[in-house]
């Protein structure tokens, strides 16, 4: 039940990103977006951040989508990027495992 829809991911959207296992999503910022969003750039919430070039995604409407991060809820009526596998994880910048918290 997949629609092909023409809906712009903007920079400073929170979007729900489908996980590999196709079961669950992490709730992630667009820090970067062009204008067809063929390239854009993500950062999770725990910093790490991924650019993702020559995207062939379906952006899908939720009305809500519920995300669970760590052990916080949050609750987005945003977008999710379906078929993440097919986008390529160019590269990961930030601290490698250093967690500060």
């Amino acid at each position: 039940m997949t629609e092909h829809e023409d809906l712009t991911i903007e920079k400073s959207s929170v979007i729900a990103v489908l996980n590999e296992n196709g079961r669950s999503y992490w709730l992630a910022k667009v820090i970067n977006a062009d204008d067809e969003n063929k390239n854009i750039e993500i950062q999770y919430f725990d910093h790490n951040t991924f650019k993702i070039e020559n995207t062939s995604t379906e952006l899908v409407a939720r009305e809500s989508i519920l995300c669970t991060f760590g052990k916080i809820r949050h609750s987005c009526k945003q977008f999710k990027l379906s078929d993440i596998l097919q986008a390529k994880l160019v590269t990961q910048e930030d601290h490698s495992d250093n967690r500060t918290q």
